[in-house]
């Protein structure tokens, strides 16, 4: 499938997303993700909702957005892993959506409701599934029913009040509404852009005025706001911290800002992203680089939770963001981080367990005292998938690593975000172009880049440098040394033949970050590195409580052998670092408490230990109290 630009009079962005066939996971995210499809294959057998939607039990399925959410993952793993069980699944989707389809436009789903907001939304979800099916096979029957779909909202728009327009999904409607007019050219589809631009949710301003700087428990009681109350003030306050506040609603808000910027280019929205992100990160985010949300946004310890939706909508987000123009190296810096820290912690390893929500510092799975704000208590267990159909959503998170990995340029090039292996396609001047990363990115400080092509080629590619890497260097074909700088993009532009390979050397420094209440958090590279809860001694001495020293030097170790998924064999890089024994850390209920400022600690119970990567870990502490001991006091 050919990528698609923007078209005038829409801002000019010189980047798209590969299509999902055109994106195929390599090394060991290519097992990670056959892990994922074969948990997607038994969540599917225990959820037949398309063979059985007569059942009664099924219709809040058909009135959910999870439903679309769901086969929107399931196409993107299907086309780039080439698995026929799941094309199926995929064809008789998008199939079904479009037998129910109205004459005017309107998916006239089971059990949905035409004319409510949330049927909007609903819609629009499909409409973005569908979308993506079109992707990734070409099937021109979905682009005539996404134009006959988007010609009934014009018509719906004109007579709708504001309430009935999706405020909170917004920004779903305008890409979409881009992306087909990027196609067609059909001027109505920016007027729609623009209507929702004006009646809907103005996160743009949100993120910029911020008003959630406190945790959602400090704005309204969890009692009044699970409760109901007859008071207009408690009423207005409870729909306002619903959608301030609510994680997913706060993660499909930061794409807003810059799908507007396509069509209304100011400083506001062009920093949208930033801005919101920043303020999130001050706010409501801990060392694993997402914000609170359990499910509401919950302030910056480390205890608090972090939803698994809002965590998948957010990278979704990221994913959109990268495809609408550019927002800064910021954006992929964030995404990296949530792809190989947040992203594998909430998965068992066969994927057929997973998490709710969450802990940076997590130190009891399932306990019944945790600070939760409205989530269950239970929400940090790991239980399976297939439980509640709400899960998913979930599959859509390994699929938004991979479709962020490498994009076309408008110039005719491609150009790298991130450098976990894969394979990425592409035809440029007519000749077919294959890239393969080699390597076992992020676990590893070198990576090569190999082009087949099936004659030489001139293009450019364009290679993202992470901002954390210490003197990176580009080894041409040509055996030339090209230095480059943190946060910036090369670009190198030859002749390719299948010969070519490149080689990115990205070395990395152990880095110490100061977080909240003068806490410490260990980073190599894009990835948070842990205390690792359920090695034998400490899972012996039931001991969480640890203080780390930040001046002592720490020794970052690339470990031998074969690079596997996450959590299955061992850790392919460890840091070394000295803890201490933390008494003054407390426990509050299932939680570690408040991490104290600078403890004091005894010299002499110093321990050496090896942190791992997060997405290693199920109980952990990733964020620790930056000891002084009595010999540094002195």
């Amino acid at each position: 499938m050919k990528a698609f630009y923007n078209q005038a009079p829409l801002i000019y962005n010189q980047k798209a997303l590969l299509s999902p066939d055109r994106i195929h996971p390599d090394g060991w995210l290519k097992q990670q993700m056959e892990i994922q499809a074969e948990s997607l294959k038994e969540f599917m057998k225990a959820w037949p909702v398309l063979e059985k939607e007569d059942r009664a039990e099924y219709a809040y399925i058909w009135q959910s957005e999870d439903l679309p959410k769901l086969y929107e993952g399931l196409i993107r793993l299907a086309f780039s892993l080439d698995d026929e069980t799941l094309k199926a699944y995929a064809k008789e989707y998008a199939e079904r959506i479009l037998k129910t389809q109205t004459n005017d436009g309107f998916y006239s789903l089971p059990y949905a409701d035409e004319t409510s907001a949330s049927s909007v939304s609903l819609q629009i979800a499909h409409v973005r599934s569908l979308y993506t099916y079109f992707t990734a096979t070409g099937d021109r029957q979905i682009l005539k029913s996404l134009d006959l779909f988007f010609r009934y909202e014009a018509a719906f728009m004109d007579t709708a009040e504001k309430d009935d327009l999706p405020q909170l999904t917004a920004g779903d409607n305008m890409y979409l509404a881009i992306k087909l007019y990027n196609i067609t050219k059909q001027r109505y589809l920016l007027d729609i852009c623009e209507k929702l631009r004006r009646n809907t949710t103005d996160w743009t301003s949100l993120f910029h005025t911020f008003p959630m700087v406190q945790p959602a428990s400090k704005v309204m009681p969890k009692e009044k706001l699970l409760g109901r109350s007859e008071s207009e003030q408690d009423e207005s306050l409870r729909a306002n911290v619903y959608r301030n506040y609510l994680g997913s609603n706060v993660a499909a808000g930061l794409r807003t800002p810059g799908v507007v910027s396509c069509f209304k280019s100011g400083f506001k929205e062009q920093s949208g992203f930033k801005t919101g992100w920043e303020k999130l990160s001050r706010y409501h985010m801990s060392a694993n680089g997402m914000f609170s949300s359990d499910d509401m946004l919950s302030g910056a310890s480390p205890s608090a939770g972090c939803s698994g939706r809002a965590l998948a909508e957010t990278m979704v987000s990221m994913q959109t963001l990268l495809d609408a123009g550019e927002f800064g190296p910021e954006l992929p810096d964030a995404l990296e981080k949530l792809a190989y820290n947040g992203v594998p912690a909430m998965w068992s390893p066969d994927a057929l367990n997973k998490q709710d929500v969450q802990q940076t510092n997590q130190i009891e799975l399932g306990g019944e005292h945790h600070g939760w704000y409205s989530a269950r208590p239970e929400a940090n267990a790991f239980n399976p998938v297939n439980e509640a159909f709400s899960s998913g959503a979930l599959y859509r998170t390994w699929t938004s690593v991979l479709g962020s990995l490498w994009m076309s340029t408008k110039d005719g090039g491609l150009s790298a975000v991130s450098y976990a292996p894969c394979i990425a396609e592409h035809v440029i001047d007519d000749t077919p172009v294959r890239l393969r990363v080699k390597g076992n990115y992020p676990f590893s400080e070198s990576l090569e880049i190999h082009v087949a092509v099936k004659k030489p080629v001139e293009f450019p590619m364009y290679l993202r440098i992470p901002s954390w890497a210490d003197n990176p260097m580009i080894c041409l074909p040509g055996g030339e040394i090209m230095a480059v700088r943190p946060g910036e993009t090369a670009c190198i532009r030859q002749k390719w033949d299948s010969s070519s390979a490149i080689r990115l050397i990205l070395p990395r420094q152990v880095r110490v970050s100061s977080l909240s209440h003068q806490s410490a958090a260990i980073e190599a590279g894009p990835l948070l590195m842990a205390l690792d809860l359920e090695q034998e001694d400490f899972a012996k001495e039931s001991s969480w409580a640890w203080a780390i020293d930040t001046a002592e030097p720490m020794k970052l170790t690339y470990n031998k052998g074969a690079v596997s998924s996450f959590k299955n064999g061992d850790a392919p890089i460890s840091v070394r670092a000295k803890i201490y024994p933390c008494p003054d850390w407390k426990k509050e209920g299932s939680d570690a408490g408040s991490i104290p400022i600078q403890p004091l600690c005894d010299q002499a119970k110093a321990r050496a230990v090896d942190l791992i990567p997060y997405g290693y870990t199920r109980l952990r502490i990733a964020q620790f109290p930056a000891a002084r001991t009595e010999e540094k006091h002195a």
